[in-house]
């Protein structure tokens, strides 16, 4: 925020800017004779490619999870769950790269795109969330007591409606989490967009028309595409910007998420008074209530055979429907790995991993790239699994449920949601010229440690939450 609110105040200081035409101002062109710094093009070109890619990713991140979770058995489990664990590890410039070599020239000769366009850049970020999405919601529905399930199986509940009815709503807290990560993802990301959206800053929401992003405008100015002056730091008021936006998702999606919790305890609550059903173990659980209000509806109207059958249709029809969202994703990793080893295959080598860089092709290598990759990865991991995994478990086991906590939660959510280039100009003004580290590794892997803590943190806080509290009882006692 210090970075951030320093370089914004030096840009809003300026001579040539006008802090109400930034706001409302739909022309932004900062160099030149007559610059005019209006910021709707960079928002609006950010919604587009991230308001899509939501809406796609979303439904079949959920859809996805829910199968893994409740219908999926344990050989499939076993190779879906490794699937989208390697869509997570394909780094964003591979993915920046496939789209603009196949999925761009698709939209260009079927849809008539411009050779840079928003829509191919939101189909690789859809595909990008949905690891995201589905690893957490999986997470999420795990943690749902088994009890739960077994009581609306045992109520004549179907599978079908076990996993809409209780188990989704009792895990909608951590689906919530999952959208707005990938949401976050979405915002923040940087290098798809700055291959494939394009440079163009125009206020358009026609995903066929190149636009320019918030992200991508920041990444062009640390990459010194930018000339001096009033729009290099403009770059940290963008960046001001994209951090406030994303934080107001996190505070809206978080009061939805408690209101949602209040609503189910107040629902059950005068579910129970009215029907004077006593059951222990459900007097927490919102989810558990509302299916038994359910089935015994059900049973009050009365369900014959037709009923029935009609039911478990249903069930067949929802159960390979988002079963099908698996195999978008297998689909999208099968074309992505065959591109790229028909265009690599000839030019790997021994030399090119083994030898150091060189001007003859035939000698150069990318050992030093590698060693340096492996060395900062490393470092990551030593600082971020140890902070990730010790604030969930202080959030989940040790923390109450207070102002302080529900803030702590929203920084941690709005984290992810910050741009790797934000990340770049934070690092490189606190670490490398403050802290005086220099461009090392060690000042690379403090900054990737903290992108990396929201992830950890989301995730490890999600599977604490999946122990059963006999355990915790138990130990206690």
């Amino acid at each position: 925020i210090y970075t951030l609110a320093d370089g914004s105040l030096s840009f809003f200081t300026h001579p040539d800017v006008d802090v109400l035409e930034f706001f409302t101002s739909t022309k932004w062109i900062p160099s030149g004779g007559d610059p005019t710094f209006g910021v709707l093009p960079l928002l609006s070109g950010t919604t587009l490619i991230a308001g899509w890619a939501t809406l796609i990713a979303a439904p079949l991140g959920i859809a996805a999870a829910l199968f893994l979770s409740e219908f999926a058995g344990k050989r499939l489990r076993s190779i879906g769950k490794p699937l989208i664990e390697i869509l997570a590890g394909i780094p964003s410039i591979v993915y920046g790269f496939f789209a603009l070599m196949v999925i761009s020239p698709l939209f260009r000769e079927y849809f008539g795109a411009s050779y840079f366009n928003a829509a191919s850049a939101i189909v690789v970020i859809a595909i990008m969330m949905l690891p995201i999405i589905i690893s957490i919601s999986d997470d999420a529905m795990n943690a749902v007591p088994q009890y739960l399930r077994e009581t609306s199986l045992g109520l004549g509940a179907t599978r079908w409606e076990t996993a809409t009815k209780a188990v989704m709503p009792a895990a909608s807290s951590g689906i919530i989490a999952s959208v707005l990560l990938g949401l976050a993802r979405a915002i923040g990301e940087t290098m798809v967009v700055l291959l494939v959206a394009g440079s163009i800053a125009q206020f358009t929401f026609n995903p066929l028309n190149e636009v320019m992003t918030m992200s991508a405008y920041i990444a062009k100015v640390a990459t010194g595409d930018i000339p001096p002056g009033p729009a290099v730091s403009a770059a940290f008021a963008v960046g001001l910007l994209l951090f406030v936006i994303t934080y107001l998702i996190n505070v809206v999606a978080a009061r939805v998420v408690l209101q949602i919790k209040n609503q189910g305890i107040l629902a059950t609550a005068k579910t129970a008074k009215k029907q004077n059903i006593v059951i222990r173990g459900f007097h927490r659980t919102k989810s558990g209530l509302r299916t038994l209000r359910y089935r015994l509806s059900a049973l009050l109207h009365g369900t014959g055979e037709t009923s029935l059958r009609r039911r478990y249709l249903k069930q067949r029809v929802g159960v390979t429907l988002i079963g099908g969202s698996i195999l978008v994703a297998a689909l999208f990793l099968a074309v992505l790995l065959a591109d790229i080893i028909s265009r690599g295959f000839d030019g790997l080598s021994l030399t090119l991993v083994t030898s150091y860089p060189s001007r003859f092709p035939s000698k150069a290598g990318i050992f030093p790239a590698i060693m340096g990759s492996v060395y900062l990865m490393l470092l990551t991991l030593l600082f971020a699994a140890p902070l990730g995994v010790g604030a969930a478990i202080y959030l989940n086991e040790f923390a109450r449920d207070t102002r302080f906590t529900r803030f702590l939660r929203r920084i941690i959510q709005n984290l992810a949601g910050v741009p790797s280039i934000v990340f770049g100009l934070m690092g490189l003004t606190i670490f490398v010229r403050i802290f005086g580290l220099g461009y090392s590794l060690l000042a690379g892997s403090l900054i990737l440690t903290i992108m990396a803590l929201p992830i950890i943190v989301v995730s490890a806080e999600e599977a604490l939450k999946s122990v059963p509290n006999d355990f915790r009882e138990a130990a206690g006692g």
